[in-house]
């Protein structure tokens, strides 16, 4: 039979598991914006392929060009069959996983703030890249989520790019997540979680960083998709102008922590 202090540190252990998960948990939640917007974009994207079977043809009706204006909402949701599809929304659940697991060290406002802005960053830089497209190429047609996507790789990016900078000058994020362990912990091992869990983060940040980096640098043709009946345009307008901006709200971050 177990010891009773041996009994009394497994059922420590196992309380602070549930603590782990219940935290972990905690701030996964505050991401629910952002995955609504996934779900929102992966349900009309199947009834869009559902109904370009059910009329053949709709994908022409509904493609970015200039002759269907229009096409520069609705060609988002519409694809060339279940491969196209598929590759879009696996590529856009990846790198919401890794905008999620980059950003968890962030206080629950900040979070909240960071997917109200990507979600709607994200729609907006698709579309405008599908308007000048439609301007620049006015014979073409396109359809696909193809410009969500690598808007939101970009906005991922530029945000694990600045997320260390961010949190360097952040004292509130500390200070709350520390509020809320000290509701569960002792101090010395509540300083001790944050310390593991900030440097698990900054890990996150510096692995998605240092792959991303390596393949666009290196193989940057595929990253962009580049190739026959790929609109390699919009991808590559996509991701800077995703880039562009969430770099450019981490600026106005700093700059708002810097004046408290």
């Amino acid at each position: 039979m177990k010891s009773e202090n041996v009994i009394r540190e497994d059922d420590d252990r196992r309380y602070r598991m549930g603590f782990l998960f219940w935290l972990f948990w905690r701030k996964v939640r505050s991401f629910r914006i952002v995955a609504f917007a996934y779900l929102s974009i992966f349900a009309l994207s199947m009834l869009g392929l559902f109904f370009e079977y059910v009329l053949p043809g709709l994908n022409s009706v509904l493609a970015a060009s200039l002759e269907t204006p229009w096409g520069v909402v609705t060609s988002l949701f519409m694809h060339a069959g279940p491969v196209h599809l598929a590759t879009n929304m696996i590529g856009l659940a990846l790198y919401l996983f890794y905008f999620v697991f980059t950003n968890l060290y962030h206080s629950k406002a900040e979070i909240w703030r960071r997917t109200v802005f990507v979600s709607l960053l994200v729609f907006g830089v698709a579309v405008f890249s599908n308007s000048l497209w439609i301007f620049l190429y006015p014979g073409d047609k396109a359809i696909g989520s193809s410009g969500l996507v690598y808007a939101f790789i970009g906005a991922a990016f530029g945000f694990a790019l600045t997320n260390i900078v961010v949190f360097a000058v952040s004292g509130s994020v500390e200070a709350e997540d520390f509020q809320t362990i000290m509701k569960f912990l002792p101090e010395n091992r509540a300083r001790r979680f944050l310390l593991v869990f900030y440097a698990v983060s900054y890990f996150l940040n510096g692995v998605f960083l240092v792959n991303f980096l390596l393949f666009f640098l290196y193989f940057p043709e595929q990253f962009l998709n580049v190739g026959p009946e790929v609109n390699g345009f919009v991808h590559a307008l996509s991701f800077y102008a995703g880039f562009a901006a969430a770099s450019f709200y981490s600026l106005t971050e700093l700059v708002r922590l810097g004046r408290r």
